[in-house]
């Protein structure tokens, strides 16, 4: 299972940031991982991911 550290949670906070001002967009984003074996829940992964998937639904 992939492991969302705090880091990692910061790094993609500023990626959303980054997005919503390159786009000028005033809409909700929505984080979603998608990864091979699934999200283990942490604080940082409960705070700041929507959606997990895993690999397999795409090969459904």
């Amino acid at each position: 299972m992939q492991t969302l550290t705090k880091k990692y949670a910061e790094e993609l906070r500023r990626k959303e940031d980054t997005f919503r001002k390159a786009t000028k967009t005033r809409k909700n984003t929505i984080i979603t991982m998608i990864t091979t074996y699934g999200l283990q829940e942490n604080s940082h992964s409960l705070k700041l991911v929507a959606n997990d998937l895993k690999m397999d639904v795409l090969f459904e």
